[in-house]
C-alpha cells in the first residue's frame, strides 16, 4: 500500500508498516519530484508517525499529517512547474 499526494508543490507518499501484532506506524516521503513507488522515491525528509495505531490507513494520516506541518516549513517547491517539458509554453 502506497499513496501519494500533492502538498504545496511537493510529493508526499505515504505508506504502513507494522508494529508488532495488528498496530501499525506510518512512514512519510518529501519529495520534490513524483515518486514511483517508495523503494525508488528519492525524499528529501522521511517522516514517520508519532505512534502506533490499529490499520495501516489511520497510521499513513498520521504520518501525513506529519508531512504536512514539514512542508508548511520549508519553501516553496517550484521544481514541477519549471523543469523542462512541464510546461507548454506558446
Amino acid at each position: 500500500m502506497y499513496q501519494v499526494f500533492a502538498y504545496k508543490g511537493y510529493f508526499v507518499g505515504a505508506y504502513p508498516l507494522a508494529d508488532g501484532p495488528k498496530r501499525f506506524y506510518g512512514c512519510a516521503q518529501i519529495c520534490t519530484e513524483l515518486p514511483d513507488d517508495r523503494f525508488k522515491a528519492q525524499s528529501i525528509e522521511n517522516v514517520t508517525s508519532v505512534g502506533s495505531y490499529d490499520t495501516p490507513e489511520r497510521a499513513m494520516e498520521a504520518a501525513q499529517f506529519q508531512a504536512r506541518q514539514v512542508i508548511d516549513s520549508l519553501g516553496p517547491n517550484w521544481d514541477p512547474f519549471t523543469a523542462p517539458g512541464a510546461l507548454d509554453s506558446r
